[in-house]
């Protein structure tokens, strides 16, 4: 089973041909998003100018948490993730522009941890650094495909 990354979520509401492609032939029961990646997607698209989308943008993410609900495929961020988080906050974890792993992304790597899903999301230099961390790339067969 599978955990959204926050931008494998948003890349799903805005219809990303990568990662649509990725999740049409899964079985839908097995696709799970953390309540934290949900609120920072809607964060987003909150902060989307009406004209860029908005409207669209937060119509699919209702779709979705409204399907997720139905499959209960909503991950809370609860005690067992917050052990987990416990953990890797003391990590020193960066992302390919070289920043720092944020805590909201944090937070959705230690569910998908705690829950034993793979994380869906790009490749990213942090993955090898945490134990029990189980990753797939949705933007893999697009980037061998153009060489």
């Amino acid at each position: 089973m599978f955990l959204l990354s926050t931008q494998a979520l948003m890349d799903i509401i805005c219809e990303n041909p990568d990662v649509t492609a990725w999740i049409r032939p899964m079985p839908a029961q097995d696709i799970h998003a953390s309540v934290v990646s949900v609120a920072h997607v809607q964060a987003e698209i909150l902060s989307t100018p009406i004209e860029e989308g908005r409207e669209v943008m937060d119509l699919a993410l209702r779709a979705f948490v409204s399907f997720a609900r139905r499959n209960n495929a909503l991950e809370l961020f609860d005690e067992g993730a917050g052990a987990v988080f416990s953990r890797i906050a003391q990590l020193e974890l960066r992302v390919h522009d070289d920043e720092d792993l944020g805590d909201m992304s944090r937070m959705v790597v230690a569910t998908a941890i705690d829950r034993n899903l793979v994380l869906i999301e790009g490749e990213q230099p942090y993955h090898g650094q945490i134990d029990g961390l189980r990753v797939e790339d949705p933007y893999d067969g697009f980037r061998l495909a153009r060489g």
